[in-house]
């Protein structure tokens, strides 16, 4: 409130404090919006895998290429009984391998791991990729990350002599081959320095 003095040619106005509740909620408040608008927003960018993933399957790794946004997704059975790769758009599957589709079909592909932490003499970095073969091309599809360099996915094709790589869109990108480490049972990491 405020009380006012005329004194002549002076105006003195005396305020009294007013104590504002205080509302501790506020802040948690703006928070909590703030991360529902980056959820939804990361939400919007999610890849859905359409007909590339069945309902009793989880998605290990998907992206969309830079070249024409088709899909490549590693899937795995929930209950492990196989392992997949599809390619194609959410709405029509150009490719599946293998095509019978039962726990043989972890033997079918190559996973190569590494991990190394950074260090003084060395970056940190992450190198995983899965390989087939599929009539006479082979398919490696990599999943790999450098401290320097950021995050790299794409496809390696390779028939004959002749190398073809197919870069995929880092910002579609969904899981990661590193998961595969966690199958050795079932998939064992084939990783050799001299690749």
């Amino acid at each position: 409130m405020c009380n006012k003095k005329d004194t002549g040619n002076e105006v003195f106005v005396n305020f009294k404090t007013i104590n504002l509740p205080t509302y501790p909620m506020i802040k948690p408040l703006f928070l909590f919006i703030f991360i529902a608008l980056c959820n939804i927003t990361y939400a919007q960018q999610k890849l859905d895998p359409g007909v590339l993933k069945k309902a009793d399957e989880q998605v290990l790794f998907s992206f969309k290429l830079k070249s024409n946004n088709k899909i490549v997704t590693v899937c795995r059975e929930k209950d492990n009984k196989y392992l997949v790769y599809r390619f194609g758009t959410a709405d029509k599957m150009e490719l599946q391998y293998p095509a019978v589709l039962n726990e043989a079909s972890w033997k079918l592909f190559k996973y190569s791991g590494y991990s190394r932490g950074g260090g003084v003499q060395n970056e940190a970095s992450e190198l995983h990729s899965i390989s087939f073969t599929n009539n006479g091309a082979v398919y490696q599809i990599y999943d790999d990350w450098n401290i320097n360099e950021g995050t790299d996915a794409g496809i390696l094709v390779k028939v004959g002599k002749k190398k073809t790589d197919i870069p995929g869109d880092v910002k579609t990108k969904t899981g990661t081959l590193a998961a595969l480490k966690n199958y050795g049972r079932l998939i064992p990491n084939t990783y050799s320095p001299d690749e």
